[in-house]
């Protein structure tokens, strides 16, 4: 015994073909052209854009924090070269002028430099000119 089915007008086929698409074939028959491969297309693209968008935004965050802690190091440097050059200034002013030289002496600085301290340490020696 053969068991056959109605293929004409089932729901299955239906679903899988839009109505009023019409494209003609060889010879002057209609048929319906399936778009179900072409099902998903824009969902595959927009969750593509959304994840380069995130990560796109991620790196410029992430590039934005390592420059900020770039620009700190950098400033914080230029400070303590400039506490470290007040205090070769100071020692060899006090060397020089007050004709006076202190072993060691700690120079505390006031704001901007607030954060450093410089140790100037002083030790004459007599030499002796040919």
């Amino acid at each position: 015994m053969r068991r056959t089915a109605a293929i004409k007008g089932t729901p299955l086929l239906r679903r899988f073909v839009l109505p009023g698409v019409v494209a003609r074939s060889s010879g002057d028959r209609r048929c319906r052209v399936s778009l179900s491969g072409q099902r998903g297309f824009a969902l595959v693209s927009g969750i593509f854009l959304i994840t380069m968008l995130f990560l796109l935004s991620a790196y410029m965050v992430a590039f934005r924090v390592y420059q900020e802690a770039a620009f700190t190091l950098d400033t914080q440097g230029t400070r303590a070269y400039a506490a470290a050059r007040a205090g070769v200034e100071w020692g060899a002013y006090n060397s020089l002028r007050n004709n006076a030289c202190a072993a060691t002496t700690a120079l505390a600085f006031s704001a901007s430099l607030a954060d450093f301290t410089a140790t100037v340490t002083c030790s004459r020696r007599i030499v002796a000119r040919p």
